[in-house]
């Protein structure tokens, strides 16, 4: 997963509320737990179905790419 994508999905996903700085303070600080967190409370915000699908995607491409992310790896 490069910094692009990953990026891209970000702003995406999330809301311009300040959450998209904590996501990546997390990812940088390789801290899946603390990613996991926020994507978990950002689900619980979502505003409606789109939300909650950008969400729903940002998280199972993390998830599905954090063994092979050096910057965030999952347990």
């Amino acid at each position: 997963m490069d910094r692009f994508h990953l990026g891209k999905r970000i702003r995406e996903a999330l809301p311009r509320d300040g959450s998209e700085e904590e996501l990546w303070k997390a990812v940088e600080e390789s801290s899946w737990e603390e990613v996991e967190a926020l994507l978990l409370k950002a689900l619980s915000r979502g505003k409606n179905s789109r939300d909650q699908r950008g969400l729903e995607n940002l998280y199972i491409y993390l998830s599905g790419n954090s063994r092979g992310n050096p910057e965030c790896q999952a347990p």
